[in-house]
């Protein structure tokens, strides 16, 4: 911290104007319990000095960071915030300053630890202080985030063995669909849980959305809980490196992640439990392309390319660069 505080009126009302500046550290955002201070009450008499704030600055600079408290070394919510506010009002109570101004989030990420939102580039990201208001900024953010979406094969009737077991045992081009998911806050921040928006292309109803992007996961357990539990504790080994490499590159997508490992065998079935990389790039909303590889042996390169022409239709390419190789025109619509 620096800067200069500069202090008016009288000895036992004196108002505090200036400016500090806050660099290099981290604002602890304070759980709902300890959200607000005390008010006056017979117990907590009004101190003799009446402090106040008169114009005091308070900017945020290089390298701060919002965050919650972390839960497996990696925090629930965690940006970083440049900007500067101005503060009015009394400190006898937290509900009696009046701050005023803007401060930007330039980067950071909502970690459901299935899933990470991260902040939309481009997009102006901002919590908006009015003094009315107080201590409640109004939001105004976007966040994005790409899921994958288990598609179910349902084989039809048939006499021949081989063909009920290539129906159970389709390409692994065609048995994940990547969603984008958009979530869109605006309004006061003490009602996020009202106003925040989710969309999607293609587009998904809120409570598919909300299981995709973690409301899943008690299935997910039910279904294979070595993968779910592994993908929670990546979240906490590998997020903080993959938000530096996002921001540092500008890709879209940055991912180490665990992997079931197909054997090369008759059933075809996963048994191993690997590490994936992948790397990925909105190169327009639209167009999205992404390089990814399970890190074990014989285990090619997949280079992946979505372009939606709109809510319905979608053209996927895929490759490993060795010996397979596939187009698909999609068409989807919901009844």
């Amino acid at each position: 911290a620096s800067g200069l505080i500069t202090i008016t009126g009288t000895a036992l009302k004196p108002k505090l104007g200036g400016e500090v500046v806050l660099s290099q550290g981290k604002v602890i955002l304070p759980s709902q319990e300890t959200a607000t201070l005390p008010t006056d009450t017979l117990d907590n008499p009004k101190p003799p000095i009446n402090v106040s704030l008169n114009g005091l600055k308070l900017t945020l600079a290089d390298n701060i960071q919002v965050m919650t408290p972390p839960i497996l070394d990696a925090p629930l919510i965690n940006f970083t915030a440049q900007g500067t506010i101005q503060l009015n009002g009394g400190l006898a109570s937290i509900n009696d300053i009046r701050p005023q101004g803007t401060i930007e989030l330039i980067g950071g990420q909502v970690n459901l630890y299935t899933s990470q939102l991260r902040l939309d580039r481009g997009y102006p990201q901002q919590a908006i202080f009015v003094p009315s208001e107080g201590l409640d900024p109004i939001l105004n953010v976007r966040l994005v985030t790409r899921v994958p979406e288990a598609l179910r094969f349902v084989s039809t009737p048939s006499a021949f063995p081989a063909e009920q077991t290539e129906a159970l045992s389709p390409s692994r081009f065609g048995t994940v669909r990547t969603i984008r998911i958009v979530a869109i806050v605006n309004g006061p921040a003490s009602e996020i849980n009202d106003i925040i928006k989710l969309q999607s292309s293609p587009p998904r109803s809120q409570n598919e959305l909300v299981a995709l992007l973690g409301g899943s996961v008690i299935q997910g357990i039910q279904d294979d809980s070595t993968l779910v539990l592994a993908n929670i504790a990546s979240a906490g080994l590998f997020g903080k490196l993959q938000e530096n490499i996002i921001n540092a590159t500008g890709l879209t997508e940055f991912r180490i992640y665990p992997s079931r490992v197909a054997e090369r065998g008759s059933t075809g079935r996963a048994s191993a439990l690997g590490v994936g990389i992948e790397v990925g790039l909105d190169v327009t909303d639209n167009v999205y392309v992404s390089l990814s590889r399970v890190l074990a042996a014989n285990q090619p390169f997949l280079f992946n390319i979505n372009y939606r022409l709109n809510d319905n239709l979608l053209l996927r390419g895929a490759t490993n660069f060795i010996n397979e190789s596939e187009i698909r025109f999609e068409y989807e619509t919901r009844f």
